[in-house]
């Protein structure tokens, strides 16, 4: 299908004999610049804009040259991808992103696309995905190697101090103070923020947000009363914040010290295997570039700018 995708159209390039098509680069272009539109805020206005459209564009001819060139090899390899982990990858799109819902709204308004096309994108990555598995296969790190770079990034180990905290949060003021009275008396937090709180994610842990440093991504009124409290202390007052009043609890503390060695030991070997295969993968698609035909049209002109359209995204309560 892809050798004769593009024929008797015009096309912007070939890898290999391999057209690729005005139509097909448009269409990426399209979810592209949207995605930039809409999540970025660029317009792509004026001079400037049009200076960063033609980046672009070349960016996503780049990036469709590169993903020709690794189709047409994994064909030769003759690497494919099953329908069901297709279909699997994307159920696990769907719950990412919050259900059947919310990935049509996606599919439709952001990335613009049919559900046959984000099938056929989503086999793509399946099977370049596979043929990266067989190009860096066999990649090990030595216990060496890993403590060599612990001894060398120490102080990127250093771990700031970690507190864990509950709230709850409600619309007014008046609530949150009987709710605190009810605490003070006695009543369960975790209890009452299953049952009251209007933060969604209450109803999973009620209302446990885990262990979190001073830079975390919580409005500021937040975590500034949050980090006046002490192990086992609760807010007095409730805490106003844009998303509504919280009752906040400190439930404990980790002082700022440094990791050690085996607890970082299989981060860093991650780390380390992924930067390994990297570069490996790396040299071998310029290989598959030096060896290629590629051929590239002049593009079109970057159209006239779209306004840009906002996609709403639910705030987590607290951040």
């Amino acid at each position: 299908g892809l050798m004769t995708a593009g024929c008797g159209e015009k096309k912007v390039a070939s890898v290999n004999g391999e057209p690729i098509s005005q139509k097909e680069f448009e269409k990426r272009m399209s979810t592209v610049r949207t995605y930039y539109e809409s999540n970025m805020g660029m317009t792509f206005e004026g001079e400037n804009g049009s200076a960063m459209l033609k980046n672009l564009q070349n960016m996503v001819l780049d990036q469709l040259v590169t993903e020709h060139l690794l189709q047409q090899e994994a064909r030769k390899r003759d690497i494919k991808a099953a329908k069901e982990e297709v279909q699997q990858r994307i159920e696990q799109d769907k719950l990412m992103v919050g259900g059947e819902e919310a990935y049509q709204e996606i599919l439709k308004n952001q990335v613009k696309m049919t559900e046959q096309e984000y099938q056929a994108e989503v086999e793509k990555q399946v099977i370049i995905e596979k043929l990266f598995e067989q190009v860096v296969a066999g990649q090990t790190v030595s216990p060496e190697e890993v403590e060599q770079y612990y001894e060398e990034n120490k102080e990127s180990f250093n771990q700031a101090e970690q507190i864990r905290a509950r709230h709850i949060l409600v619309e007014t003021e008046e609530e949150a103070k009987e709710l605190i009275k009810q605490l003070n008396a006695g009543a369960d937090f975790g209890q009452i923020a299953l049952e009251k709180s209007t933060d969604p994610s209450a109803k999973e842990n009620q209302g446990d947000l885990g262990y979190f440093d001073r830079n975390a991504q919580f409005v500021p009124e937040f975590k500034e009363a949050v980090f006046q409290l002490k192990v086992g202390e609760m807010t007095a007052k409730p805490v106003k914040t844009q998303f509504g009043y919280h009752i906040i609890k400190v439930e404990d503390l980790k002082p700022a010290r440094q990791l050690s060695l085996e607890e970082v030991k299989d981060s860093i070997s991650g780390e380390l295997r992924s930067g390994k295969e990297g570069a490996i993968f790396q040299e071998f698609l310029e290989g598959l570039r030096s060896q290629a035909k590629i051929e590239k049209e002049e593009l079109p002109a970057p159209k006239a700018a779209n306004p840009p359209q906002a996609i709403d995204s639910p705030a987590a309560p607290a951040q």
